[in-house]
């Protein structure tokens, strides 16, 4: 039997951070889409041992950056998901 164990979250001061830059900052927006890593570093992430890839969600299913309004109302539901454990569906799925 398989027991592997899904990835814990993030910490909500950082996902706050990220969501507060991608909701705001276009410069921080261009970093997130060309170096997700290097973005995730500003916003205080640093240990991706734990959390390989926290930037997921954030794609709607037309493979485009969720803008900054949409991000914007969708910030409780992503909060919960990005500080949930790590097993998830996109919020902007469905």
């Amino acid at each position: 039997m398989d027991m592997r164990v899904a990835p814990p979250g993030l910490e909500p001061k950082v996902a706050n951070r990220l969501l507060d830059l991608l909701c705001t900052d276009d410069a921080f927006r261009d970093l997130f889409v060309k170096d997700t890593k290097a973005a995730l570093a500003v916003a205080g992430f640093v240990d991706e041992k734990i959390f390989p890839n926290p930037a997921g969600c954030f794609w709607p299913p037309s493979g485009k950056l969720a803008s900054k309004e949409d991000i914007s109302a969708a910030r409780e539901k992503l909060i919960t998901t990005v500080c949930g454990i790590q097993s998830y569906e996109c919020p902007f799925a469905g």
